[in-house]
Formats: C-alpha cells, structure tokens, sequence
C-alpha cells in the first residue's frame, strides 16, 4: 500500500480529523443554493448543552485538527453569552491537544459589540466568512434576508477588532464565496472589498447538488469548467469529517441536511465508536467499489465531480 495512503488510514480510521455540531439548525437567510430552508423531517432548533459538551469531551485525547461550531444554521443566533460559553468551553478542553475551534459564518449578527467580547474572552482559532458576490444586489439575490453593507461592515469591524488584539497570528479569518450562476463574474472584488489587515484571504468554492437535490443547471451557466474529478471516486468525507446534528443524530456527511443516514446518536454512543461503526465502514466499502448508487443520499451527488484528489488516494 502507498505510504501516504497507510499514513491517512492509520489516522483516519481511529478518529474523524473534523467534528462539525450544528449548533443550531436555525438560520436567518434563505439561500438559493442551499436545502437548509427545505428541511422538512428535522426541526429548527439549538443543540442543547449537554449534548454540545458530550461531543467535545468525546474528542478530548483523540487525533483531531478542528472543531466546527456550525453547520446548517447560522450558530450566532443562539444567545451571545451562550454562545461565547460554549466557545470557551470547547477551547478549553481541544486547543491543548491542538484542536482548532471555529465555525463558519454569514456575519449578519456579529455587531461590533459581539465581535468585542468574542475576541476579547473567547477568540475562534479560525473563522471563514460567507460572503456570496461583491455587490448588494447579486449578494442579497442570493443570501435572501440578508443585507450585502450590514454584513460587510461587521466583517470589516471583526478584522479591525482582531488587529488590535493582537490576534492576527493566532486567529485564521478569510472569506469563502460559493461560485455559481449568481456569483459568476459577480465576485471579482472580494480580495479589494476585504482586503484589509486581519483577513488572511478569500476562497471560492462551486455550489455543489447537496445530494441530488438540486438540479446542477439552476446552480451554473456553465457546468463543465467545475468538473475536475470523477463521481465514482470515494468520497474523501466519509474519512476526514463528521456531523452531529442538533439532536444528536450523526449525518452520513455536510450534504446530508435531513440526517438520513442513520449513523447514531452521541447521546447513546461515543463519536469514535459511531466514527468505527459497521454501518459507517459499509459506507466506506461500498464508495471503495464504486457502489455509490446502492446509497441513495451518493446515489446523485455530485461532490466529487468536483474535487482535485491526490492519486494515493484513488488506491483506496
């Protein structure tokens, strides 16, 4: 077997190198690229405490890089000072070990007086902001609910706030752009706009079908330029990155917005223990075998049509 292939599956199989906990399923914008607004067989709510600091003590003394605090919602709309908590909480037992804790964002409701006390008692190890085109009109045409001056000025504001705290070398900041029929040509000044000290750059990244769920022609004008892997390729997520939804149910992977997969609940289990689980690693074999139709949430998933993999990764 391939060194870099042993390496990553001696890792990998004992522990998921990310933990993401859906703080709360609730999210304050209506993206026209994302199910989240669609879920029909899960309820809007926050994570409750208990299960929070179950799945971060899971993790304690286990070979993980980071700790997302987000996933379908939008995690700053629970109560600030709960939030702030929960934060401490989980750098207080990861960041020891070298475990990251941060989240993604859409920044609407991180208020200059939000982002203070954030930074200043509890700062992220690393944070991307959602920021979906560099104008009002094509931004606010696609994070519906959403105002393109509000969320820019608070992203400014949190960058301000970081450099002054003398932050910038220990709290990763960039902005992450969803490419797409919308944000095409629409999001070119991003690096100008956000461009300042305490951002350290801006991804882009194309709008994915979530599970066949959407149909690619809606998302792009131009499908082919994306595609540069193959939809039979193992999906390296089902190696590298575990979900916990609010409930405590375990999602097959992020695109498995309706927790179809029926992995467990870490209220009943250990993260590693539902990580090493029979039902997980049948997942697994059946993308080794190019059997991704036998799992109707892969079935029609195009995620890693999408996705550059290293060749010692295709000897799986």
């Amino acid at each position: 077997m391939n060194k870099h292939l042993e390496n990553f599956l001696k890792v990998t199989m004992i522990f998921p190198g990310s933990v993401q906990v859906e703080t709360t399923s609730r999210c304050n914008a209506n993206c026209f690229m994302c199910p989240a607004s669609r879920i029909r067989n899960r309820k809007s709510a926050d994570m409750p405490r208990e299960i929070f600091e179950k799945v971060v003590l899971d993790c304690v003394g286990k070979p993980m890089h980071q700790f997302h605090m987000h996933h379908n919602g939008e995690a700053t709309l629970i109560e600030k000072d709960e939030f702030i908590s929960r934060v401490k909480f989980a750098k207080q037992y990861l960041n020891p070990q070298g475990t990251g804790v941060g989240m993604f964002s859409n920044a609407s409701r991180l208020t200059p007086e939000f982002s203070e006390e954030l930074l200043q008692t509890a700062p992220l190890d690393f944070v991307w902001f959602s920021v979906d085109g560099d104008n009002a009109d094509t931004y606010e045409s696609v994070r519906k609910g959403l105002k393109f001056e509000v969320v820019k000025q608070n992203i400014l504001e949190y960058a301000r706030i970081k450099t002054k705290l003398n932050l910038n070398g220990k709290h990763v900041c960039r902005i992450v752009c969803m490419l797409n029929r919308k944000t095409e040509g629409n999001s070119s000044e991003l690096s100008k706009i956000f461009g300042v000290e305490g951002i350290n750059g801006v991804d882009y990244s194309p709008s994915t079908n979530f599970t066949g769920s959407m149909d690619e022609k809606e998302l792009h004008s131009d499908i082919k330029k994306y595609k540069v892997g193959k939809k039979t390729t193992p999906c390296i997520r089902l190696w590298t990155n575990m979900i916990v939804l609010q409930n405590g149910d375990v999602a097959l992977c992020c695109f498995d917005y309706e927790g179809l997969g029926d992995l467990g609940n870490v209220k009943n289990n250990t993260v590693q223990d539902i990580w090493q689980s029979e039902k997980f690693n049948s997942y697994r074999q059946m993308h080794i075998h190019k059997q991704q139709s036998l799992i109707p949430l892969c079935k029609n998933c195009n995620y890693m049509e999408y996705q550059p993999v290293e060749s010692w990764f295709l000897e799986l």
